[in-house]
């Protein structure tokens, strides 16, 4: 997110997806094709030197 623009669609979304509660089937298979990049990042922007 680089606005607040952004921040407020993604918030707004978030509270609606909260509202109709958690597919647990498929939250387990979106969590089962992500799993080999878990926890992994990635660097970007200028690099420091």
């Amino acid at each position: 997110m680089n606005s607040v623009e952004q921040v407020e669609e993604n918030v707004t979304a978030a509270l609606d997806l909260y509202g109709a509660g958690i597919d647990e089937k498929l939250l387990n298979e979106v969590e089962n094709i992500l799993e080999p990049v878990k926890n992994q990042t990635w660097p970007s922007g200028i690099q420091q030197r």
